[in-house]
C-alpha cells in the first residue's frame, strides 16, 4: 500500500484531474473526492485527512480550470455560429443587387455607430478587446474585484487561465439558508475576460 507521506502535490493532482474528468461536479462533495482519491492511489481510509487542505485548493483548482476550458469551448461554438462557412455566406449573398447594397449600407451604418445594437454583440466585443493590451499588462496592473454571492462579499484576484484567457478567479465558501435551515455552498468562480486569448505575451 502505497505512503501518503511519498505522494508528491503533483501525483496528487493528476490523480483528481483523472477522477473529476467527465464527473457531475454539482453533486461532487470534498469529503466524497478524498474518499476516492484514497481508494484510486491505494492508500488506507483517512490517510489524506491530514493533507485536506491541498487536496481543497487543488480540486478547486481543477474545478475552474475545467470550467475555464467549458467557458472557451461554448465562445468558439458562439461564434462559429455568428460566422457560418463561406458556402453558407456565399449562399445568402447570392440575392438581387439591392438586397447585397443594403446589407453593405447596414454594415457601414454599423461600423460608423449608426445602429443603436451596434457593439453589443459578443463577437464585436471580442473584436474590440482582443487588442486592448498584452497579457503582461493585465496580470501586472489588473487589481482584485469585489464580487458578492448572496450576503458575503469576496475579492477575484487576477488569473492568468490555462487556456490561455485572462481574467479573475475566487474559491471561496458562502453561507446560504434554505427553508430555516444554515447551509455552506463551494463557491469557484472563473471570470475570463472576453477576447484575451487572442492577447499577446
Amino acid at each position: 500500500m502505497a505512503s501518503e507521506a511519498e505522494l508528491p502535490d503533483e501525483r496528487l493532482r493528476e490523480a483528481i484531474q483523472a477522477l473529476l474528468k467527465g464527473r457531475d461536479l454539482a453533486e461532487t462533495s470534498l469529503k466524497q473526492v478524498r474518499v476516492d482519491l484514497e481508494k484510486q492511489l491505494g492508500l488506507g481510509a483517512g490517510s489524506l485527512d491530514a493533507r485536506r487542505e491541498k487536496v481543497k485548493q487543488l480540486v478547486a483548482d481543477e474545478i475552474i480550470r475545467i470550467k475555464s476550458e467549458a467557458d472557451g469551448k461554448e465562445e468558439e461554438e458562439e461564434e462559429a455560429a455568428e460566422d457560418p462557412p463561406e458556402e453558407a455566406k456565399a449562399k445568402k449573398s447570392s440575392g438581387s443587387k439591392r438586397a447585397r447594397e443594403d446589407k453593405k449600407r447596414r454594415s457601414k451604418d454599423a461600423e460608423e455607430g449608426k445602429d443603436g445594437n451596434s457593439g453589443k454583440g459578443k463577437g464585436k466585443i471580442k473584436e474590440r478587446q482582443s487588442a486592448s493590451m498584452s497579457r503582461q499588462d493585465f496580470m501586472k496592473k489588473a487589481k482584485p474585484i469585489l464580487v458578492t454571492v448572496g450576503d458575503k462579499k469576496f475579492k477575484a484576484a487576477p488569473k492568468l487561465f490555462s487556456t490561455g484567457s485572462c481574467g479573475f478567479m475566487a474559491s471561496t465558501k458562502v453561507p446560504v439558508e434554505v427553508n430555516g435551515i444554515p447551509l455552506v455552498l463551494q463557491c469557484s468562480l472563473n471570470l475570463p475576460v472576453i477576447g484575451s486569448k487572442e492577447w499577446e505575451e
